[in-house]
């Protein structure tokens, strides 16, 4: 289980351990934790959240990205996906056209995330070209988190805390 949760005290007990508590106020959470076993070992992570979108929530975007990519299993990595998602909600592209030999060139002039070949016409190529989450404005990029968090559900990975992670 993943969680996020506000740091409220900590205190030792008699036998000299620290013990730590955190408030989780999300319902989502409370079925997760009457699952622990007492007196077992588990991971813990800790990290602070930052409250805007910021550089830690795009690591995280790219984290999720990756083990979706895990997920599906396909040979797909985490740039793949990001770039299946940004087709498939339709943010934030240009039409453009070119001569055949130039379309390597539009491909990897860096200003666009993905290209895709559209049709032929008039001795020219015509391509749909996406820009990256970096030219997204706030309505855009929760439009784009949105769609990954819908693909991690699908995948069957744990929404809740990415959604809180992802939001801020």
């Amino acid at each position: 289980m993943k969680a996020i949760g506000q740091y409220k005290r900590y205190s030792t007990n008699e036998k000299g351990n620290m013990e730590v508590t955190f408030e989780l106020t999300n319902s989502y959470y409370k079925l997760r934790v009457i699952e622990l076993e007492k007196d077992k070992d588990y991971s813990i992570h800790i990290d602070k959240i930052k409250s805007k979108r910021s550089q830690q929530q795009n690591k995280y975007m790219w984290v999720l990205l990756g083990q979706i990519a895990a997920k599906l299993n396909n040979d797909n990595d985490d740039n793949a996906i990001y770039c299946m998602v940004i087709e498939q909600y339709g943010l934030k592209f240009e039409y453009m056209g070119c001569l055949p030999k130039a379309a390597e060139a539009l491909k990897t002039n860096g200003l666009f995330r993905v290209v895709k070949f559209v049709e032929e016409r008039d001795k020219f190529n015509w391509y749909k070209c996406y820009y990256g989450s970096s030219h997204y404005n706030k309505e855009e990029m929760i439009i784009l988190i949105d769609g990954i968090l819908q693909l991690a559900h699908d995948c069957g990975l744990e929404k809740q805390y990415w959604k809180e992670l992802l939001n801020g």
